[in-house]
C-alpha cells in the first residue's frame, strides 16, 4: 500500500477558505466595535449636555446686577457651603478646617477636590462656583469612561453595553422628569429619589458638586 497524500490544490483551497471565513467573522466584530464606540461618544456628549444645560441656562438668564452661584434646585442654599470650601486653598493653605462647627480648631482636613478647585480659581482668577462646575463635568466624563471599561471587563455584548450605559446614565432621572412635567401620578411626590440627590446616578451627575471627589 502506498501512502495517499491529499491533493495540494485541495489543501490550498481549503486554507484559503478558512482564511476567508476568519476575515468574514472579523468584519462584523469590527463593525460592532465601531458602532459601540460611536454610541459611547454620543452618550458622553449627551450626558454632558444634560448635566450642564440647566447651569448654562440659569447663567444666561441671571438678571443684571445679580450673581449666579452655579447651582440648581432643590438645595440652592448649599451653594454657599460649596463656595466657602475651596477659598482657603487660594491663598496657599493646604489643609482645611471644618465648616460645621463654631469651636476654634487648627486646619487638619485634606480634601483634594476643594484644594484643586481653590488652586484653579486662583490661577485663572475665576469664579469658584464655575470652577466647581467644570470639575463636576470632568467627573461626569471620567465616570462614564470608567463604566465603559467595566462593561468591557464583564464581556457584555453591544446591546448589553448600550442598555447598561443608558440605565446607569439616566437612572431614575427620567421618572423625575416625568414628575416635573406633571405626567406622573401624585404618589411619585413621596418617592425619595425625586428629592434626595444621592439616591440615583443622574441627580448625582447633574447636581452634586462633590461628585468628582467621591
Amino acid at each position: 500500500m502506498f501512502p495517499v497524500f491529499p491533493d495540494a490544490g485541495f489543501a490550498y483551497k481549503t486554507g484559503m477558505t478558512n482564511r476567508t471565513s476568519g476575515a468574514n467573522e472579523e468584519a462584523p466584530a469590527k463593525r460592532n466595535c465601531a458602532g459601540l464606540n460611536a454610541f459611547r461618544l454620543g452618550w458622553v456628549v449627551f450626558m454632558l449636555l444634560a448635566t450642564s444645560g440647566p447651569y448654562l441656562l440659569n447663567f444666561f438668564a441671571t438678571p443684571a446686577g445679580r450673581h449666579y452661584t452655579w447651582i440648581v434646585p432643590p438645595y440652592p442654599e448649599d451653594s454657599l457651603g460649596y463656595l466657602a470650601w475651596p477659598r482657603p486653598a487660594a491663598p496657599g493653605h493646604f489643609l482645611f478646617q471644618l465648616k460645621f462647627t463654631a469651636l476654634p480648631h487648627p486646619a487638619f482636613l485634606f480634601h483634594p477636590l476643594f484644594l484643586i478647585a481653590g488652586w484653579l480659581s486662583w490661577l485663572f482668577a475665576g469664579n469658584v462656583g464655575f470652577t466647581l462646575f467644570v470639575l463636576k463635568e470632568a467627573g461626569v466624563v471620567c465616570f462614564l469612561l470608567v463604566f465603559f471599561k467595566y462593561t468591557d471587563y464583564l464581556g457584555l455584548n453591544r446591546f448589553q453595553s448600550v442598555a447598561a450605559a443608558v440605565l446607569v446614565g439616566v437612572s431614575s432621572g427620567v421618572g423625575g422628569l416625568l414628575a416635573g412635567l406633571g405626567l406622573a401620578g401624585p404618589s411619585t411626590n413621596f418617592s425619595g429619589d425625586l428629592w434626595l440627590v444621592d439616591m440615583n446616578t443622574f441627580w448625582c451627575l447633574l447636581w452634586n458638586r462633590c461628585f468628582p471627589g467621591r
